[in-house]
């Protein structure tokens, strides 16, 4: 988003507090202040005096594909044209606004997480951003809403006019300075360098489903065993769950509590460039458990709704993008997952529907499309019957803390994953 028009006085930014962007002067007694927020960026014009105006411009340019919708909550939200969601989350319930809670994250992960969800509930497609309803913070006290109007360019597509209002009767004996603010929920994922998204919107986007085989398909050729993506640490026979989390993020999935530990977090970071050897981590590498044990990852996804279950559970229904999770019930007992592989897409010939499995763990068990029956039988050959699976659809969900979808313990009986 950029200003539509600047006034002849207008600063370029002052950083603030290490994070907030102040431009002085970019209309009459007008400043505007950016600031980053937990779910996206927060924009402020301090109006210093009633030669203000009392509406404000932006351009906005979306990508192809992407269209703006305004809502009845008076929000405006960036979708993905022709991407029906057809599983929504609940609606949160909506979260109180107050002066005071601007700099709170805790508030700003809620209305954040209110905004998109509500926002896909109202449109019943991909939400890739919310402008919010604006809303104006007397000087005096009290809160009172702001109006969005939407212009597109007749001549330029993907190309709008974002115009924000005051009320249309503003308080004339108003003290002066007046803040108007605009939240932009989801906003930063749009340009976001690394990728990484916060728990309430994460993976913040749908899965790629192609991207995801043709990366299991190149790095699971048996050619890359010796020679697996130089970017991760190759955990040798052990790589199945780190080879799937790289296929998750290689399809779009974002990191959960990026760098952080704990409940809900997923991510891998290499320490240092590499050296002499260039991107990788011979610098050392850091990574949380559920992305790399094949026991975390599957009940993280299946924990936070960012994955479904598979409901055939029978190989002639599994399609691309299945994460086929196994129990090698004669090592360890019954209801650990010990392996995970990924269905890269199906063999259709002689009337049948069979699954075509990539892998990455020993040397004689790397393969980018091995027919499901032969994996079956290498399977049965070390394990005899004594072993269990069950298949998880990965897709884009909203994913948050305070709010888990099932319990990760629970793997058997009528409520759990595996099939037995």
């Amino acid at each position: 988003m950029t200003p539509t028009a600047l006034t002849p006085a207008a600063t370029d930014a002052t950083v603030v507090s290490g994070d907030t962007a102040l431009f002085a002067n970019t209309a009459p007694e007008t400043d505007t202040v950016i600031r980053p927020t937990a779910m996206g960026a927060t924009l402020i014009q301090s109006l210093r005096g009633p030669n203000a105006p009392d509406a404000f411009a932006w351009n906005l340019s979306l990508s192809a594909g992407q269209d703006l919708v305004e809502l009845p909550s008076g929000a405006v939200a960036v979708v993905e044209t022709g991407s029906e969601v057809a599983d929504v989350a609940q609606v949160p319930s909506v979260p109180e606004k107050s002066a005071a809670n601007l700099a709170d994250v805790e508030f700003q992960v809620e209305n954040g997480e209110y905004e998109l969800i509500n926002a896909e509930q109202e449109t019943q497609l991909e939400v890739v951003a919310v402008i919010a309803q604006p809303w104006v913070i007397l000087a005096q006290g009290g809160i009172v809403p702001a109006l969005i109007e939407v212009v597109a360019d007749t001549e330029t597509p993907n190309e709008f006019e974002v115009w924000i209002k005051l009320p249309e009767t503003p308080d004339e004996e108003a003290v002066w300075p007046v803040q108007v603010i605009a939240d932009m929920e989801g906003m930063a994922s749009i340009s976001s360098t690394n990728a990484s998204c916060t728990v309430a919107d994460s993976p913040c986007g749908a899965l790629d489903l192609n991207k995801m085989a043709q990366y299991a398909v190149y790095w699971g050729n048996e050619a890359h065993h010796f020679a697996r993506n130089p970017y991760y640490v190759d955990y040798g026979s052990n790589n199945c769950t780190n080879f799937i989390s790289q296929i998750l993020r290689a399809g779009g999935g974002k990191f959960m509590r990026a760098f952080d530990t704990g409940d809900g977090s997923w991510w891998y970071r290499n320490l240092s460039d590499g050296g002499f050897f260039g991107p990788g981590p011979s610098g050392g590498a850091e990574d949380t458990e559920s992305w790399r044990l094949a026991d975390t990852l599957p009940r993280h996804l299946w924990r936070f709704g960012l994955a479904h279950i598979d409901p055939v559970q029978q190989p002639w229904g599994w399609t691309k993008g299945n994460i086929i999770a196994l129990d090698w019930i004669d090592s360890d007992g019954k209801g650990n997952v010990n392996h995970l592989q990924f269905v890269v897409g199906t063999n259709d010939l002689l009337g049948g529907r069979e699954p075509l499995i990539a892998n990455s763990s020993s040397i004689e068990s790397n393969y980018s499309h091995k027919r499901w029956q032969t994996v079956k039988e290498r399977i049965e050959l070390a394990h005899g019957s004594a072993w269990s699976r069950f298949a998880l659809a990965a897709k884009h969900r909203v994913a948050n803390l305070k709010s888990k979808k099932h319990d990760p313990i629970n793997l058997y009986g009528t409520n759990g994953l595996f099939n037995g």
